[in-house]
């Protein structure tokens, strides 16, 4: 496998494990609303953390693949429709995901 320099350079630009922080928080936050909000269904499709992160569709899915090899997050049995109709898995957090991610929003919180 040849890598682009071009692609070199951008791959080092990108700070993995804050967006990978990012990811596991928004995550989290969705579930703790779930479980606030009678009918919400928790977890994350690739295409809806995009949206609330405001992060492009690469950068965003290979976080969350890295967060998958790590055993943090996990593919659920449910699918839904992608801004453009398609169907996309919904991804949930493990239990050491949730762990880790409610240490990460209590420290950002200042706790």
């Amino acid at each position: 496998y040849y890598a682009q320099p071009t692609s070199i350079m951008a791959s080092k630009s990108i700070d993995s494990k804050a967006i990978e922080d990012q990811v596991l928080a928004c995550m989290y936050d969705n579930a703790m609303d779930a479980m606030n909000t009678k009918g919400l269904t928790s977890g994350l499709t690739d295409d809806e953390l995009e949206v609330l992160l405001k992060g492009r569709h690469q950068t965003i899915s290979s976080a969350r693949n890295r967060l998958v090899k790590k055993e943090l997050v996990k593919p659920s049995t449910i699918t839904r429709p992608t801004r453009s109709g398609r169907k996309a898995n919904v991804w949930w957090l493990t239990e050491d995901g949730f762990n880790k991610a409610r240490k990460l929003r209590k420290e950002s919180d200042g706790e």
